[in-house]
């Protein structure tokens, strides 16, 4: 096992949500439970730390940052102004046969979701990834994937946090939350199958408003995962 893996297990765990915020990371188990040196394991830290993932606390410790709602919403301005260039270059073209394959695949997985109760946020959240990345891809723009990555450790972790606190239906909605955002996700692909990069973006806008929306009411129900939070 590198750093890379190192680096990808913990990122894994936080992002997951499995470390939760201001846990404490203790090197000398992780170490052990790895098997790995404690050299590799400090160069893992340190691109955690770069990330706003976890910071280090001198004579203490390692611990999981709190999620910092100005980084979501860094984040999602980041994401509206790249992802929307990004709809308006592959809506224009012509796709391969193998984009178009992908994409309906990648939709029909979504409906499934929709109607099975038994999918988890992680693998919900694995489409959303795909999602994404796939629009990077046919755009082109790599780089761009690298450096949504780098910034977006806060913003999954809040959308993770959403999938968890509002998986059941309530009373004013039939569905989950999970149900409603895999019903939107299904839209857009739809729309981008169709070439319709004006309703894309429209909704992916909708999306990234909603989730700004909910994220007070999340800080209400779980204020020890943000920063700044009234506790």
């Amino acid at each position: 096992m590198d750093k890379d893996d190192i680096y990808d297990i913990l990122k894994q765990r936080i992002l997951s949500l499995e470390a939760v915020p201001y846990e404490k990371i203790s090197e000398n188990k992780l170490a052990k439970e790895l098997n790995v040196s404690r050299t590799l394991l400090r160069s893992a830290i340190a691109r955690l730390e770069d990330e706003n993932l976890l910071y280090v606390v001198p004579q203490s410790g390692t611990v999981v940052t709190p999620i910092r709602s100005e980084y979501v919403e860094q984040t999602i301005f980041a994401s509206i102004t790249i992802l929307g260039k990004l709809i308006d270059e592959v809506c224009s073209r012509i796709w391969t046969d193998e984009e178009r394959a992908r994409m309906i695949e990648l939709q029909t997985q979504i409906s499934l979701g929709i109607e099975q109760s038994n999918v988890t946020s992680e693998e919900r959240l694995e489409r959303v990834l795909e999602l994404r990345n796939l629009l990077i891809r046919m755009g082109g723009h790599e780089v761009a994937e690298e450096f949504l990555d780098v910034i977006s450790g806060d913003y999954w972790r809040t959308l993770q946090l959403q999938y968890e606190t509002f998986s059941t239906s309530a009373i004013a909605y039939p569905m989950s939350f999970s149900q409603r955002a895999d019903i939107m996700y299904r839209m857009l692909i739809d729309y981008l199958l169709k070439g319709d990069a004006v309703a894309a973006k429209m909704l992916l806008q909708e999306s990234y408003n909603t989730m700004i929306l909910q994220m007070e009411h999340l800080k209400q129900v779980n204020p020890s995962y943000f920063a700044d939070a009234s506790q």
